[in-house]
C-alpha cells in the first residue's frame, strides 16, 4: 500500500486543478488517505501513547474533519478548505510524517 500522507497530498492538488465538475473523485480519493492516515496514527498512539503520538491523532482528526466538510458542502464547493487540508498535509511531510 502506498504512503497514506503522500496520496492524499497528491490528490488534494488533484482537486485543486481540477475544473469544478471533476473535484469529487480526487477530494473523495484524499479524504480515504487521510483516513489510512488517521487509523496509521490510532494504531501508533495505541502502541505508544506518548503526547507526541496523541497529538498527531489530534492533527490528522482535524484535518480529517476539514477534508470530509469540503467534500460535502452545504453552499458549493469549499476551495479555501480544500486548501487548508492540502497545507495541513504538507505541513505534516515537511514535519517528518
Amino acid at each position: 500500500m502506498s504512503d497514506p500522507l503522500a496520496t492524499a497530498i497528491d490528490c488534494m492538488e488533484a482537486a485543486l486543478k481540477a475544473e469544478p465538475l471533476a473535484v469529487k473523485q480526487p477530494l473523495s480519493q484524499a479524504v480515504q488517505a487521510i483516513v489510512r492516515l488517521r487509523d496509521a496514527a490510532i494504531t501508533d498512539w495505541r502502541a505508544d501513547p506518548t503526547p507526541a503520538a496523541r497529538a498527531r491523532l489530534d492533527r490528522v482528526n482535524a484535518i480529517l474533519s476539514v477534508a470530509v466538510g469540503a467534500e460535502t458542502p452545504m453552499g458549493g464547493l469549499k476551495w479555501k478548505d480544500m486548501e487548508q487540508v492540502r497545507d495541513a498535509l504538507c505541513g505534516m511531510r515537511d514535519q517528518g510524517g
